[in-house]
């Protein structure tokens, strides 16, 4: 669990792309993504639902408008015909023998005329912009004079005897009309008195419009064209007034609907993923909250998330156990092994663990750093393996050289140590508890801000314990001895805060000084 990762390191530094890739998507929260992806939707709906309606409403303004030219054409067709047909031969027929061959009555004489001046009463009566003309080349009337586009169709409408229609939209002086022309009046016989010669027509029409416009026709030609336009502005207006009034609508919308989707997004799923990323840090942080597990959650698959990382911390709860007795006992034999050798009396790499644990606990440590502290209380001597055992054992004081090699056996018990990948800082804890936080110590000569609490720890533990128990060159002098020791150099050799945790567990809780078992 807690080695090195060798495998691991090469896989991550030999698919440097991929992890690259893999931290840029990290960077999105889900929440937001999802946030953001349904208000994206929504949207995008929003925005197809108006484009359809105002399309929609447009094709619908221009079947009413086509609706409407049609009827007008019909009503104008059918006066065209009743004309012709029905009112100029009864008037003919009643008036002839009344008038002179130069008689000329356009009222009732011209059917183009009569709609014209119709279409006149209309206008004064619906000023809304629509538009009729019986539209020809050289009419007769400047009013009924084609225009430009007027003009092309009726000069296909010369070469395509198929051609009966044309419509389109057009933009005139800027607001758009729908235009419609269709085939118009074929010249019949019963007019050709007015348009085959000036001779032949009436003299008052020749005088009201003169002897050029609207002459030398045939019967069969066509000689006019039927021009529309209904104007779509207004229509076009509405479409877009109701669009707006659609967009403000499905705004409200989309923002209720987001707004409920992100609280329920918010409720089953986000804020559940957040307790189990919460719980992941905070087993990350302490490991005591391995084991530890979710409460069922609402929904199949968070509820499933969920017991599958109740079982993966239940799982790695185990596992650490079993490391941490597999550890243990690795470190206890490890300690055995060094008093079988006579690196230092029996019990005393016990007597220092438990008490570097107590004090650990006093100073409200986490259990995971106590553990730790235990372990390097049990190996704090072990580079004594490299000190012979006569120096170890002498009971006289020891020359310079002897208390040189003496020093030797924290560096060299930290580079047995360093191999080993403990999940605490033992090795340095090791090297360095046998410094003082006036710098008097050793190997280092560290002052107190630079040797760490554990290597402290060990200090005040291993002096305490020394001088109460017996060593291999003398017998122990007591406990009291060792705490008068600790509070007479509080602040000079020893951290201050640990002497006083150290006292208090003696004189106040009842500490005694034994060798336990792990």
């Amino acid at each position: 669990m807690w080695g090195k990762g060798k495998g691991v390191c090469e896989y991550v530094s030999g698919g440097k792309g991929r992890q690259m890739k893999i931290k840029r998507h990290a960077q999105f929260k889900i929440g937001l993504m999802l946030n953001v992806a349904v208000a994206g939707i929504f949207i995008i709906a929003a925005v197809i639902t108006v484009v359809l309606v105002r399309g929609n409403m447009r094709q619908q303004a221009l079947a009413e408008a086509e609706s409407k030219a049609r009827i007008t054409l019909e009503r104008n067709l059918a006066i065209h015909t009743y004309f012709t047909h029905n009112l100029k031969p009864k008037l003919f027929e009643l008036t002839g023998p009344l008038t002179s061959k130069d008689y000329f009555e356009p009222s009732w004489m011209s059917s183009t005329y009569a709609i014209r001046e119709i279409d006149k009463y209309f206008k004064s009566l619906n000023p809304e912009g629509y538009y009729y003309k019986d539209a020809a080349i050289n009419a007769r009337s400047p009013d009924n004079e084609a225009a430009e586009y007027e003009r092309e169709f009726l000069e296909e409408l010369k070469k395509d005897q198929k051609l009966e229609k044309s419509s389109g939209i057009r933009m005139i002086d800027g607001k758009p009309y729908l235009v419609i022309m269709r085939r118009g009046e074929v010249m019949e016989s019963s007019c050709l008195r007015c348009h085959s010669s000036p001779a032949n027509a009436p003299g008052d029409m020749v005088k009201s419009y003169g002897s050029e416009r609207s002459f030398n026709r045939h019967a069969g030609d066509v000689v006019s064209t039927v021009s529309m336009r209904i104007p779509l502005s207004e229509a076009y207006a509405n479409a877009d007034r109701f669009t707006i009034k659609l967009s403000i609508l499905l705004l409200l919308v989309l923002c209720v609907l987001f707004t409920f989707q992100y609280f329920i997004y918010n409720r089953l799923l986000i804020e559940p993923l957040g307790r189990i990323r919460e719980k992941a840090l905070q087993i990350k942080r302490d490991k005591e909250g391995l084991g530890e597990t979710m409460p069922e959650m609402a929904g199949k698959e968070l509820n499933d998330l969920a017991t599958a990382f109740n079982d993966m911390s239940i799982s790695l709860k185990n596992n650490m156990d079993n490391l941490q007795e597999t550890i243990n006992g690795s470190v206890f034999a490890l300690a055995k092994a060094g008093e079988f050798m006579g690196l230092y009396t029996e019990g005393h790499p016990e007597g220092v663990a438990n008490l570097a644990a107590a004090i650990a606990r006093e100073l409200d440590l986490s259990d995971d750093r106590i553990r730790g502290i235990r372990v390097m209380g049990l190996l704090h001597d072990i580079g004594k393996i490299v000190v012979p055992r006569e120096i170890l054992s002498k009971p006289t004081i020891l020359s310079d050289r002897e208390w040189g090699i003496i020093r030797e056996h924290p560096k060299a018990g930290s580079d047995i140590l360093e191999k080993i990948s403990f999940p605490w800082p033992v090795a340095e804890a090791v090297l360095h508890h046998h410094e003082r936080v006036d710098g008097s110590g050793y190997p280092s000569h560290l002052n107190g801000s630079d040797i760490s609490l554990e290597a402290k720890i060990l200090s005040v533990s291993e002096v305490v314990e020394s001088i109460a128990s017996r060593q291999l060159y003398r017998p122990g002098h007591g406990a009291e001895a060792a705490l008068e020791e600790i509070g007479r150099n509080k602040g000079i050799f020893y951290d201050a805060e640990i002497v006083d945790a150290c006292l208090r567990l003696f004189r106040e809780k009842g500490y005694k000084i034994e060798c336990g078992s792990m």
